[in-house]
């Protein structure tokens, strides 16, 4: 909890030094970068992240094993994040060319090589994750933001190339994988090239694969809305809906830490054979998060202005609460099912997971198509709160259906 604090804290300090340095226009392309780093680097990770966090969880205790899974996940990522980072490169006039935006090209350059080691850290995080090490996974997660701050905060002093921004990626990408790399050391010893390695190799490539594609709609989805805004309007009204939704977004991080918490757990629930039981566990869960979420909801809409008024931010500040308002307090009302977002994967159905996470993006993305062209700024914000909703609709029939759990 400390460290989402931390992170969100941070979080809002980039947003501010960024508009104010630089305006909404220079905000608008670092964030529009930022959403496209995201997709690729769902790409370069292949899925393979969470067959570690999926079967890390089981063979805790067994370090032979947990080694095995790391190693043949960190081959594995590598081989297909050079693979993501070449094409990428490529297509970098495509990139350009579709957001109509040269400086969102030239910063999207910059930020390529970090997709190489952000597979990497994706993994090594998992892996503590799966171990419940929540304290080392808690300062890793603040590392990503504090590195970032630190190099966002270096360019706009010491460099005039809003371009160069964006290798902020990269080279907090690189520096925290010195870190997680040197922290995972104490957990590990190196496996032998045996056939258990080459049956891990073949279980986590598969698995990835499984959940692959719903795992890189799930991150997309987190940005549909600022790609599509992309597409209809300039980079300054982007800047200024990234400006609110960034906000929205630290505080979503609130039900993402307790889904951390409770991932490895969910692995080993499955094992109980009382369905009522564990339903009864997961209701218990979910009513708790709803509370927690909600009452952190209200005071953070509240006090938003004051935040807005604190760091002199004048301009568009009506536009920025309701946007923030709009997606806070609908991401708290679906809260206790944001929290078992990951619950098929968690269930070792990874595919099903993927056609869960598929109708989700693909109602945010038709209501984002829908509503922005018309509704603009404002209309990016009531789509993607709308589709917290039918989330929440298509995850309980899931659950009930597949899964035999009462979510009521």
């Amino acid at each position: 909890m400390l460290s989402f604090a931390l992170v969100g804290l941070t979080g809002i300090l980039i947003n501010i030094m960024v508009v104010r340095e630089k305006g909404e226009e220079v905000f608008g392309v670092f964030n529009q970068v930022y959403a496209i780093f995201l997709m690729l680097s769902q790409l370069a990770a292949g899925g393979v992240h969470l067959s570690v966090q999926r079967f890390i969880p089981l063979y805790a205790r067994r370090e032979k094993i947990r080694s095995q899974i790391l190693f043949s996940a960190l081959g594995i990522g590598s081989m297909v994040s050079i693979i993501v980072v070449f094409l990428a490169w490529l297509l970098h006039d495509a990139v350009g060319f579709l957001l109509k935006s040269d400086a969102v090209e030239q910063g999207y350059l910059f930020a390529i090589p970090g997709l190489l080691f952000f597979t990497l850290n994706k993994i090594l995080i998992s892996y503590h994750n799966g171990l419940q090490n929540f304290r080392i996974f808690a300062i890793l997660q603040f590392m990503r933001m504090g590195l970032l701050f630190l190099f966002v905060f270096l360019f706009l002093h010491y460099n005039n190339d809003s371009a160069m921004l964006c290798s902020s990626f990269s080279l907090t990408e690189g520096t925290l994988f010195l870190v997680s790399a040197l922290s995972s050391i104490p957990y590990l010893k190196l496996p032998a090239r045996d056939a258990s390695m080459r049956k891990w190799l073949g279980i986590n490539f598969s698995y990835g694969n499984k959940a692959f594609v719903g795992n890189f709609l799930l991150d997309i989805n987190t940005k549909a809305d600022v790609f599509i805004l992309g597409i209809f309007f300039d980079d300054a009204s982007v800047g200024i809906y990234s400006f609110a939704s960034t906000f929205a977004e630290g505080f979503m991080q609130l039900a993402a830490v307790l889904r951390n918490i409770f991932n490895p757990l969910l692995a080993r629930l499955r094992f109980i054979k009382k369905t009522k039981k564990v339903s009864m566990i997961i209701r218990k869960f979910r009513r708790s998060t709803f509370m927690l979420v909600n009452g952190a909801a209200c005071f953070a809409i509240l006090v938003f202005p004051f935040i807005l008024k604190l760091f002199s931010i004048q301009e568009n500040n009506n536009t920025y609460w309701l946007i923030f308002s709009l997606l806070t307090g609908c991401y708290a009302l679906t809260s206790g099912y944001q929290t078992l977002l990951m619950i098929f994967n968690q269930y070792g159905k990874p595919s099903l997971q993927t056609r869960f996470v598929f109708f989700v993006f693909l109602s945010n993305v038709l209501l984002n198509l829908i509503i922005v062209p018309y509704a603009g700024i404002t209309g990016a914000a009531i789509a993607t709160a709308l589709s917290f909703f039918v989330q929440v609709g298509i995850q309980r029939y899931l659950m009930q259906k597949v899964l035999h759990l009462s979510t009521f």
